[in-house]
């Protein structure tokens, strides 16, 4: 019992210490806990057979347990290490690793088999915890492993998702126990008024609408980790009217619920199929897109009559393609008939929180819904007919959609997005990220002084960040990067942003086939070169610019004499100590930037040269170089 009792403190300690380590080693709790867990149910199962086997705990079969649980730990790295990377190199090293786990796992068995044949019995008890030990923990390596890491990350990204993560699965936890207690509240409610035979009074339909309204408020208002600008007069709200707005999740029927007691939904067959809000949207007078077009009728011109606004999403259906689909004309004829107002709405952001097919997690996300002016029906500027106002308010619509995600979808919009890009990719580089994107306040800079559309060269892109910035920004933007560490330049090239229009190759700037191009960006490259190279360098991109295209060059400035030493320091500890960013076979050589340029302008008098920003604690100095339009 002493014994036993001392193991089990031991193992207890002795697992959460792997367990730190595991974490400081892949600098995710994820990564920890998938690598770990496997132990865990080796050593369970392990501890199953023992007993089932009546074999008692001594000082052998302790230490042959401890040997096991070390395998353990050794093929679970193995194995993690594999798919890490598959995912962040597209390296099949798989079935390596596979390999070489059964390889250790049949020479260890081999070297157990022997003790079988032993006449002492507790010898036997040996070799059999040995074998069924060195068989679960290969087993459970090899199955636990790669369906846990698919399910948390590689399967996810083949389908065009971000990998998850334990605080996304939290917060759709969250969400989803807020919104099934409260559908369970208000199917209480409606049950009770079901047995009272009252549910169909128009005073008890009001009271079911406000309970339903204070229940998405709650709802909404209580997802902490959703920004959310919702601005709508409650003026135009009180007059009864159809509301039309875009259709991009499942946020978009919470969110205009909330908006005041007398609104009824429009709702698809699946709203109203699912068990805990049919019987709600009964008792709160919803109504069926499925019903027959003269029963709908009636029934909007009851709920309308009644005092009820009526949300409708022309689209049909949730839109994942960006921009805004065509209308069905449905809301329109009723519009008409009714002769009543349209009320359109512009909703963006909630497909970041909960995206159509990947409706069970919920993300963190920037959430806009904005008012436009109400169209009476006198109003002729969409038409006479209800055909004719279908396409005119969805092209309004669509003119107004798109103003509004130029306003909000700024670079800090996309940060998010830029990290999930390289989660799992190791700490240092998740690490490094986020400096960067600190430092560089989202490439803010970078997007405004580029062009917005066109052929985009990254000369010295590392690991992509700027380039999969910029394509998030403006997706008409096509971008080369280029980079003489392949290795930054295979991580770059296997992430989940990447499409046709982004790709990265491995060269060296200097030696690089240059096209023609609408702008170039030569970032914190050109002290990587001797001088004579950087003067080419500079001289050879400026030929490849498109009329009117733009050169961006950001470096240190020898000239900037206060806080030059500071980048100098910072650069020897990336190169020489973190060894961050490969040097080649120059050393660094820093230069009186604004003098070269200088230089460069009269040998190239085609060009304007303009000094855009001076960075605070060091002596990076960014210049925008333009080409004539000629």
């Amino acid at each position: 019992a002493i014994i036993n009792s001392d193991f089990q403190y031991v193992l207890t300690i002795s697992s959460l210490l792997v367990l730190i380590v595991l974490f400081h080693m892949f600098g995710r709790i994820e990564l920890a806990l998938i690598t770990f867990l496997p132990m865990v149910i080796s050593w369970i199962w392990i501890l199953g057979i023992m007993g089932i086997n009546a074999i008692h705990f001594n000082i052998v079969n302790i230490i042959l347990c401890t040997f096991i649980f070390g395998l353990g730990d050794d093929f679970s790295i193995f194995m993690t290490e594999a798919k890490l990377s598959e995912y962040k190199l597209g390296k099949q090293n798989l079935g390596i690793y596979r390999f070489a786990i059964l390889l250790s796992c049949i020479t260890t068995i081999a070297g157990m088999i022997a003790l079988f044949w032993a006449k002492h019995p507790a010898i036997h008890s040996i070799a059999f915890i040995s074998v069924v030990g060195i068989l679960c923990v290969t087993a459970v390596s090899f199955l636990i492993i790669p369906a846990l890491f698919d399910w948390l990350i590689t399967s996810r990204v083949k389908k065009g998702k971000f990998p998850l993560t334990i605080l996304d699965i939290l917060k759709s936890f969250y969400l989803y126990f807020i919104f099934v207690a409260g559908c369970i509240l208000m199917n209480i409610l409606v049950f009770f008024l079901k047995v009272l035979g009252i549910h169909k009074k128009l005073k008890v339909r009001y009271f079911v609408n406000y309970m339903i309204m204070w229940t998405t408020r709650v709802l909404v208002y209580s997802i902490f980790f959703m920004k959310k600008k919702i601005n709508i007069d409650p003026k135009i709200l009180a007059k009864p009217s159809i509301i039309i707005a875009n259709h991009l999740s499942f946020i978009d029927i919470v969110a205009t619920t909330m908006l005041k007691p007398k609104i009824v939904l429009v709702a698809a067959d699946w709203v109203w199929n699912v068990p805990i809000m049919g019987k709600v949207l009964e008792c709160g007078g919803y109504i069926r897109a499925s019903m027959p077009p003269e029963e709908q009728l009636e029934l909007f011109k009851l709920r309308l009559r009644e005092g009820y606004s009526i949300v409708i999403f022309p689209e049909g259906t949730r839109n994942t393609e960006g921009g805004i689909k065509r209308f069905h004309k449905g809301a329109f004829y009723l519009a008409q008939e009714c002769q009543v107002d349209i009320f359109p709405l512009i909703i963006q952001g909630t497909n970041d929180c909960i995206t159509k097919g990947d409706d069970y997690i919920v993300k963190s996300g920037y959430v806009v819904i904005k008012a436009l002016p109400v169209i009476t029906p006198s109003d002729k500027r969409f038409g006479t007919t209800y055909q004719e106002q279908s396409k005119l308010i969805r092209r309004y619509m669509e003119k107004e959609y798109e103003q509004l995600r130029t306003e909000i979808e700024t670079p800090r919009y996309f940060r998010a997005r830029l990290l999930k890009n390289y989660i799992y990719k190791g700490p240092l580089l998740e690490w490094y990220l986020w400096v960067k994107i600190r430092i560089e306040k989202d490439y803010e800079l970078f997007n405004h002084y580029l062009p917005a559309k066109g052929l985009i060269l990254d000369l010295g892109c590392g690991y992509g960040f700027l380039a999969y910035m910029l394509r998030l920004i403006k997706p008409e933007r096509q971008i080369i990067g280029v980079d003489y560490d392949e290795d930054k330049i295979e991580v770059a090239n296997h992430s989940i942003l990447r499409d046709e229009n982004i790709s990265f190759v491995f060269s060296d700037v200097t030696t690089y086939p240059l096209s023609r191009y609408d702008g170039v960006i030569i970032s914190d490259v050109l002290h990587y070169l001797p001088l004579d190279k950087q003067k080419i360098l500079i001289g050879t991109v400026i030929e490849s610019l498109n009329p009117g295209g733009v050169l961006l060059i950001r470096d240190a400035d020898t000239q900037v004499k206060k806080t030059h030493f500071v980048t100098r320091w910072s650069e020897i500890f990336s190169t020489q100590i973190l060894r961050f960013n490969k040097t080649g076979v120059n050393q660094l050589e820093f230069v009186p930037l604004a003098e070269i340029l200088s230089d460069i302008s009269r040998e190239y008098p085609g060009v304007n040269i303009n000094k855009i920003s001076l960075q605070k604690h060091t002596s990076n100095v960014l210049f925008q170089i333009t080409k004539d339009q000629k």
